[in-house]
């Protein structure tokens, strides 16, 4: 399924007509070029949250921003990324988490949880 496809699908409305809450999670360090690509997305779409939608700029640390995505309380969560998997620059690919530790995150530091245990964490605490 492309990503475009699975973005459809995700943001149809549910059996009950309600549109799902979805959580958009920036992450990426502004400062190092391209790896900012997740807080932009996050910047562009700020102007949309609303009842259903909450959008995040994570920066560097996603793992800071469990507490106000659970509260929010979403059907899904989608991270935007910027990542080593073999595409062209600027091509998207959509993973799930299970897949995330197949790219390379040469942002991650030391003291930086990697995106794959933010996503575990958030599925323990709220089914998403």
């Amino acid at each position: 399924m492309t990503w475009k496809r699975s973005l459809r699908r995700l943001l149809s409305p549910r059996a009950d007509g309600q549109l799902p809450r979805v959580a958009v999670v920036g992450v990426g360090q502004r400062l190092r070029g391209d790896d900012g690509a997740g807080p932009a997305v996050a910047r562009r779409l700020a102007a949309l949250a609303g009842a259903s939608l909450q959008v995040v700029d994570a920066g560097h640390a996603p793992e800071n921003c469990l507490g106000p995505i659970v509260r929010f309380g979403p059907d899904a969560i989608l991270f935007v990324d910027a990542a080593c998997g073999g595409l062209a620059p600027g091509e998207l690919t959509w993973l799930r988490p299970d897949e995330a530790d197949t790219v390379s995150y040469t942002h991650l530091r030391a003291h930086e949880t990697v995106l794959d245990l933010v996503c575990r964490l958030l599925l323990e605490k709220k089914k998403c």
